[in-house]
């Protein structure tokens, strides 16, 4: 089962002109309507948000974007609900999009040898190219990957870690292989802060996807944007079970 450990979701609208009004007014709404752990205002960059439950559930939102966001706790999206309402209840956003979502995770492989099955990915990453080598013993290695569907697009990066070097990747958002990622203030400070809210798997089939919106992803209404959270889980999940599956069947392969 696919494990999402960090998330994000962007959302986009035209910029509202009246931001700086309505930026004072969506903090006195957050005042008297929720209880954030954590909050951040920086009126100068045009940015505010809060951080409910946990300080890695949070929402930031800008004149012309909100970014979702839940990190090692692996608290569900679902309680940024009462911000996000607000938000549309205040801001009033018009053509509001859908646009980006990034999704680091992994699916457990039990009773494995590390080693080994960093191995048997080198292999497979080249080709088995070196197997019959005299000189060259493959050892390890990770692969880059584009997808496309009618609907998205989709660049992962994907290999085997151990729960250390996952911990390390999951507070270092930098390690990532990935072009272009859509950044996030302030994320590997909060998961060095933070525990994680269940435990790492000793060796594990890991991911890093970025997934973008070729259509679709149009918002009316407050539902609309966990429907929409809920299409990103579920393609990112899809996406890890289909690779490990094949990954782990070639294995059951070879050990016949």
């Amino acid at each position: 089962m696919y494990q999402d450990w960090l998330s994000s979701f962007r959302f986009r609208w035209t910029p509202i002109l009246t931001y700086t009004k309505r930026h004072i007014a969506l903090l006195d709404w957050f005042e008297e309507n929720t209880e954030p752990v954590a909050f951040v205002d920086r009126p100068g960059v045009s940015t505010l948000g809060v951080a409910l439950v946990a300080p890695d559930l949070r929402i930031t939102v800008k004149r012309s974007e909100m970014v979702l966001e839940s990190g090692l706790s692996r608290l569900s999206i679902d309680k940024l609900l009462p911000a996000v309402s607000g938000i549309f209840e205040i801001f009033e956003p018009s053509s509001v999009l859908a646009t980006e979502y990034l999704s680091t995770g992994v699916i457990a492989v039990e009773g494995a040898d590390y080693y080994e099955q960093c191995a048997r990915f080198g292999a497979m990453c080249s080709a088995e190219v070196f197997n019959s080598s005299d000189q060259w013993r493959i050892t390890d290695g990770s692969a880059v990957v584009d997808l496309t569907s009618e609907r998205m697009k989709v660049q992962l990066e994907w290999g085997i870690v151990r729960s250390d070097e996952l911990l390390r990747r999951l507070r270092d958002p930098e390690m990532s292989r990935l072009p272009g990622r859509m950044g996030v203030d302030d994320r590997a400070k909060i998961a060095r802060m933070t525990e994680p809210g269940d435990d790492l798997p000793a060796v594990s089939i890991y991911t890093d996807q970025a997934g973008f919106w070729r259509t679709g992803g149009s918002v009316a209404e407050v539902s609309d944007v966990f429907k929409l959270v809920t299409e990103a889980q579920q393609a990112a999940s899809n996406v890890a079970t289909q690779l490990a599956e094949r990954f782990l069947s070639e294995a059951r392969e070879e050990a016949r």
